[in-house]
């Protein structure tokens, strides 16, 4: 039963349902008994007729339910229904005031008066669903909280080291020793710097030129894999950091790319990485090259053609090199020449050619440091 329907804690269809039965009864017990036959009506249950005991039993019920409703009166809720109720009312009132003569004439009336307290119950309980509901009876459930932000993405794992497969080639690196300190006044150790090109490493790379270090090798750095070329190590192959000894620079080589260029050609393990490294070296002699052409260092008063450079090593190597320039304001330095191998240490052209912005470059000998 809907809310609408309770007044004072009891629903009025039970009001009126237990009012019609009452009047069905006494319509049958009148069906046996004539209207002219005398009987007490202070206390029989004849003192009334069936209609009028039906106005008695919901009548009021009904006004009650229209002015005592928790929504307000029914006047102010909905005008138009409030029409319709007094019309109903208005019936009720009629049939209360009138008189039967015959057992017809009061079950029509019966009829008309459940009829009439129907509509009344449909017509307030329509009233009372158009409104909101009472909030003093009917408290809203309490607001959750806000949840909680989610916790932070923990960091995304490192990648995987490079395998063997994804390396395609390696770059061999010489740097010039004067373009390195010019660029580290504070980290050069100036008592070793020499007019030549010196080692920086083997660096094995992928398709597109990116250097790949970081392979995983049970077997450290060893003191063993350089000791018996130590001697052409420091002349070929020194640290012109004051933050690394030559030891320290050969072990950080082997550590970033030594490792993983010994799974690509294993001829390049341990002590074979740094005797392949000097190989190299004695067969590019890039300061006779350049200086066969009349490139030479000088203090920087003078520039060469950056064209002229790469074209002189591409000739003696038949493949395309890689320079490495930095500037210095519109002032462009050589400070690395890299010359690329494949997987069988033969030459091949380097996807990358360095220093495209330079036309001319600073030679810088090592007395202008």
């Amino acid at each position: 039963m809907p809310q609408s329907l309770f007044v004072v804690g009891e629903p009025i269809g039970v009001l009126a349902g237990t009012a019609m039965s009452a009047a069905i009864q006494l319509t049958a017990r009148r069906a046996v008994t004539p209207f002219s036959q005398p009987v007490d009506r202070r206390h029989s249950l004849f003192s009334i007729s069936p209609h009028q005991a039906v106005i008695r039993h919901i009548k009021p019920s009904i006004t009650a339910l229209s002015r005592r409703s928790p929504h307000g009166p029914l006047s102010r809720r909905s005008p138009y229904l409030h029409l319709k109720y007094n019309k109903y009312c208005s019936t009720i009132n009629n049939i209360e005031r009138s008189h039967s003569k015959t057992q017809q004439e009061e079950a029509m009336k019966t009829s008309s008066l459940a009829t009439c307290v129907f509509c009344i119950i449909f017509i307030i309980s329509t009233a009372n669903g158009q409104v909101q509901p009472d909030r003093r009876r009917r408290k809203s459930p309490p607001t959750p909280p806000p949840p909680s932000p989610p916790p932070p993405s923990p960091p995304p794992p490192s990648p995987p080291p490079p395998s063997p497969n994804e390396l395609e080639y390696f770059i061999f690196v010489q740097q010039w020793p004067a373009g390195y300190c010019y660029f580290n006044q504070d980290d050069c150790v100036r008592n070793k710097l020499v007019n030549d090109f010196c080692i920086h490493g083997i660096w094995p790379a992928d398709s597109s030129g990116v250097s790949l270090r970081g392979c995983a090798d049970p077997k450290p750095f060893q003191a063993s894999f350089v000791k018996p070329i130590e001697r052409d190590l420091k002349t070929y192959w020194p640290s012109f950091s004051s933050k690394l000894s030559d030891q320290k620079f050969w072990e950080h080589e082997w550590r970033e790319h030594g490792i993983c260029s010994t799974k690509t050609n294993p001829s390049l393990y341990g002590g074979d990485y740094f005797r392949g490294a000097l190989q190299m070296k004695r067969a590019l002699d890039i300061y006779g090259i350049l200086s066969n052409i009349g490139v030479v260092p000088n203090d920087g008063n003078s520039k060469y053609n950056v064209a002229k450079i790469r074209r002189e090593i591409t000739m003696a190597v038949s493949s395309t090199i890689y320079l490495e320039c930095k500037n210095h304001g519109t002032t462009y330095f050589l400070v690395e020449v890299r010359v690329c191998y494949n997987k069988a240490l033969q030459y091949v052209s380097c996807p990358q050619r360095g220093c495209e912005h330079a036309l001319e470059v600073v030679y810088l000998d090592k007395s202008a440091v």
